[in-house]
């Protein structure tokens, strides 16, 4: 029985009702010869005349028992066929059309999981040359076939591999020629935009036979986490296309990944040992054991490997390892796995830009008082120990100095500065600059006032009453003072190291305006509560700024309004607050696939952008004008809302050709044409491409609907290709040939049987 299923499945939905039903066909001719055996022959005078009678109508009289068995097996082979699901080749039913167009779409999946190993080479691979195989099998059937070949990382914007081509000798010589060369890439793809991409494409053609084959690994992140997909293939298949999902991958298979790679890179300097975490994901269903990660600068291995002893199945584990760099510029690092199925996630790309020093700006609004000789001695106790320079300023002179030079900006006790002090710290900031706040009895809550934009938009967080908040903390209670939220960096100061504030005591603090919402839930903008008293009153609050973050401490930096300096836990505070506000500050890092924009003024530069990729390789962009009012998407497609003056045009250039992970290095132009240093970015594989487990077939199966006109075909059985029997159900059709055959039956039937007829109650 198994065998005869088998041969059956290229043509049935369900090849074991099916099955039974050609075994039921005989039931009629067994019936048929039953009755013919329950005559007897008996002789009498009157059987005689009928004897003769029969003779001469005896040919007609079989062909009608003849025509009645037919029809009562074609009756029972109708049933089998409707219950089992036929499906028939268009080519079939549409043999009596002449000059028939059949259109087959193929959507190849190209995305990063395709990359996985198997058997003797890749998923991709193997889709290629089922590529090839289908069209040699279609150069060969009846009819204009044509073809339209997708890559799921173009089809969405309108790119085809092949397009409309006839299917003959030639094509397949030009895939034979061009298919070897085709890579598949790095990127996630959208599986659902890609098909409906290719059911707009063949959406008007509907006098050809369409047909759409889907060839993806099936994986369950992309199938099976959401109805998006399933809801496109069933689109498709009401649009009228054949839809055909091949799946390539016969089972899940184990895969490990680096998911991150983190740490203290914001203060790195020449010399100074930095600590670095790495993150490993177990993407399988088994436990990996010793793994080993290595790191690599350049094209120089380091001597540092990170040892992870058990890695359980969806479990994410993290290493630390403290490295060190001796010259100072751009390092770019790779942190690799040992090869596994998924080789494009066993590398993690970082950049990280090491100076000689960081320099940190510490303004004081009264010199005096030597606040900043105290924050300086926080941040460097000793030259060379942290790689931060502090240098301290006169807040009269900020809108000389060149902001953009220093790490970040410490603000101590100011008042009001001058409208050109304003707009270079305004400047500062919307560079990438970071700044921290600290007040005190000098400080201009006025002022500080005219600086809080819309939600938290400003260079100030929250509006202030203008009162000070007086307070007479006990001393000697074990009770901490304030409370640290879990807020980026300084959730450890809530946790494990919060008994180390136990002596720590606020005296004074400035208040919040009382119209300020201090309900995080509620709360709109950026503003986060970092550190409260225990009544609430906000204490250190983060904000974003554009690009940048600051962060404000609504006490004194000394020992006026507290004791903190006092304690030994104010240096760990004053470093990891320079850490959390430059984290945003680190080197660019993304993913493959990601469009990058490059927008800049033309008077400040050239239009030209030259990109060293990965491999050596160097490309040229042009940057276009474009007005503030345009906007680009990020397929590329530019759209301008309003007219622009000459003075809001800027120059903006999308790069698209991030194809493979590594790092890339950006280097724009002076007015001159002279090259300028560039700026390295790191593109890693997205992490959505790690998950090779496959989609459940049955729930994919429910998931597409028991009326969907979309095909699942089995991984690995390719003989419906060769059997023609990629095309759809023909219920309605079988329907109504049930219907006039059992019409026709019944007709015949009462022609064929004996009618006694009767008048007035008397037979004769």
């Amino acid at each position: 029985m198994e065998v005869f299923t088998s041969l059956l499945s290229p043509y049935f939905v369900n090849p074991l009702i099916a099955a039974a039903g050609i075994g039921l066909i005989s039931a009629p001719i067994i019936i048929h010869l039953l009755n013919r055996l329950r005559f007897r022959r008996v002789k009498f005078a009157a059987m005689e005349f009928l004897l003769q009678s029969e003779q001469r109508n005896r040919r007609r009289i079989l062909l009608e028992q003849l025509l009645l068995l037919i029809l009562r097996i074609l009756i029972v082979a109708a049933i089998a066929a409707l219950i089992g699901r036929l499906v028939i080749d268009p080519d079939t039913l549409s043999a009596l059309r002449q000059g028939v167009i059949t259109h087959h779409i193929v959507l190849l999946d190209d995305s990063g999981s395709m990359r996985a190993k198997q058997g003797e080479g890749t998923v991709f691979e193997q889709a290629k040359t089922l590529v090839r195989n289908l069209v040699s099998e279609t150069e060969t059937t009846r009819g204009e076939n044509r073809l339209t070949l997708l890559l799921l990382s173009s089809a969405a914007e309108g790119n085809a591999f092949v397009t409309e081509e006839v299917i003959n000798q030639g094509l397949i010589e030009e895939l034979d020629a061009k298919l070897p060369n085709l890579e598949c890439g790095y990127a996630s793809g959208n599986l659902a935009a890609g098909i409906d991409a290719a059911t707009e494409r063949v959406g008007s053609q509907e006098t050809f036979v369409r047909k759409l084959y889907v060839l993806t690994d099936l994986r369950k992140t992309d199938w099976t986490t959401d109805d998006e997909v399933a809801e496109a293939a069933n689109k498709a298949g009401e649009a009228g296309l054949q839809v055909n999902l091949i799946p390539l991958c016969k089972e899940s298979t184990r895969n490990l990944a680096i998911t991150s790679v983190t740490g203290d890179l914001q203060t790195v300097a020449t010399g100074i040992p930095t600590r670095v975490q790495v993150a490993v994901q177990n993407f399988g269903d088994t436990v990996a054991r010793d793994v080993e990660v290595t790191a690599i600068d350049g094209d120089q291995r380091l001597p540092v490997t990170l040892r992870f002893k058990s890695i359980d199945p969806g479990q994410t584990v993290t290493q630390e390892v403290d490295l060190s760099f001796e010259t100072a510029g751009h390092h770019g690092l790779r942190f690799a796995l040992p090869a596994d199925p998924l080789p494009g996630d066993d590398t993690y790309h970082r950049v990280i830009d090491v100076p000689d020093d960081r320099p940190v700006l510490i303004i004081d609004g009264n010199p005096n008082e030597q606040r900043a000789d105290l924050v300086a001695d926080a941040l460097a106790p000793i030259d060379g120990l942290s790689g931060l320079v502090p240098v301290i300023e006169r807040a009269d002179r900020l809108r000389e100095l060149s902001l953009i030079d220093y790490q970040c900006v410490f603000l101590l006790d100011t008042g009001k500065w001058d409208e050109k002090g304003v707009e270079a710290l305004k400047a500062y900031v919307e560079n990438g600059g970071h700044l921290i706040w600290f007040v005190g009895p000098a400080f201009d809550t006025e002022f500080a006032n005219s600086l809080v934009g819309t939600n938290g938009n400003g260079l100030f967080p929250v509006p202030l009453s203008g009162l000070r908040i007086e307070r007479e903390p006990d001393p000697l209670s074990a009770a901490i003072d304030f409370n640290f939220r879990d807020v980026g960096r300084f959730k450890a100061f809530s946790g494990e190291l919060q008994e180390y504030f136990a002596p720590v005591r606020v005296r004074s603090l400035l208040e919040v305006d009382e119209s300020w919402d201090r309900n995080d839930a509620t709360r709109k903008g950026t503003v986060k509560i970092v550190a409260a008293l225990p009544d609430g009153s906000p204490l250190i609050l983060s904000h974003e700024y554009g690009n940048s973050r600051i962060l404000t401490v609504l006490t004194t930096a000394d020992t006026r309004w507290n004791n903190w300096a006092q304690n030994f836990i104010y240096v760990p505070f004053l470093h990891e607050a320079v850490k959390y506000i430059c984290e945003s500050r680190e080197a660019g890092t993304t993913h493959v696939g990601t469009p990058r924009v490059e927008e800049f003024s033309p008077s400040e530069f050239g239009p030209e952008i030259t990109i060293e990729q990965p491999d050596g390789t160097v490309t040229a962009l042009r940057a276009v004008p474009v007005s503030e009012s345009t906007t680009t998407s990020s397929e590329g497609a530019v759209s301008e809302s309003a007219e622009g003056d000459e003075q809001d045009v800027k120059l903006r250039a999308l790069f698209k050709e991030a194809k493979q992970p590594g790092v890339y290095k950006f280097r724009r132009q002076s007015l001159d044409g002279t090259p300028l240093p560039a700026e390295w970015v790191a593109y890693n594989t997205p992490l959505a491409e790690s998950d090779l487990t496959l989609a459940d077939r049955d729930e994919l199966l429910d998931r597409l609907g028991p009326d969907s006109n979309v095909l699942l075909r089995d991984v690995g059985d390719f003989r419906w290709m060769a059997a023609k029997a990629v095309g759809r159900e023909i219920g309605l059709f079988l329907i109504g040939a049930l219907l006039l055959l059992l019409i026709c039956e019944q007709l015949l039937a009462y022609r064929l049987s004996f009618h006694v007829k009767s008048r007035g109650g008397r037979i004769r």
